[in-house]
């Protein structure tokens, strides 16, 4: 596949920018690689190995995102194509079999974790948070066997990695949003 058919994005799979890059005009026709970071994720554009990149710009609840900020202030030839919304809600996932009263330790970005912190006080008073890269990276771990108990990310990462929710929609604002840039 040529890299015309090539989206960028960072990864893992189940991540918010994988479903922003999935709304890129021509997304259902091309391959859609996860990176580790925005700026591979922008190397990779510059390199002819992909034909465009989206990263998260701005969170509606925690602002800017500065490794894309700084990425895109540092990397000579980038240029903005497009904009996306994607709504952002967060569940709390578990291996199968996993009951809530077995939750001691929670996985996840840190971003992901202050947004469902009332949740989690009101549900699991006794609980530490393990951080992540991201809320994919977290549902990743925990699938492949991380010490954790739960993982929140988004419900697609549930899915991938063969998790199951326990509670869907937990973070503290329902209307919260991630803009991202093509």
């Amino acid at each position: 596949m040529s890299s015309d058919n090539k989206i960028a994005y960072l990864g893992p799979a189940g991540t918010f920018t994988e479903m922003a890059a999935k709304m890129v005009p021509g997304a259902a026709g091309s391959q859609l690689i996860p990176h580790a970071s925005v700026s591979e994720a922008l190397d990779a554009v510059l390199s002819g190995a992909c034909h465009r990149a989206v990263a998260p710009i701005e969170n509606s609840l925690e602002g800017g995102v500065s490794a894309t900020s700084d990425a895109l202030a540092t990397i000579p030839g980038v240029q903005i194509y497009g904009e996306y919304l994607v709504p952002v809600s967060f569940d709390l996932m578990v291996r199968p079999g996993t009951k809530l009263e077995d939750i001691t330790e929670v996985l996840t970005h840190p971003v992901a974790y202050a947004q469902s912190r009332k949740w989690l006080a009101e549900n699991l008073e006794q609980h530490s948070h393990v951080p992540a890269a991201s809320t994919a990276a977290a549902a990743k771990a925990l699938a492949n066997g991380s010490t954790a108990h739960a993982a929140i990310a988004a419900t697609a990462a549930a899915e991938i990695y063969g998790l199951e929710i326990l509670a869907s929609n937990i973070g503290v604002n329902k209307d919260a949003q991630t803009r991202f840039y093509e």
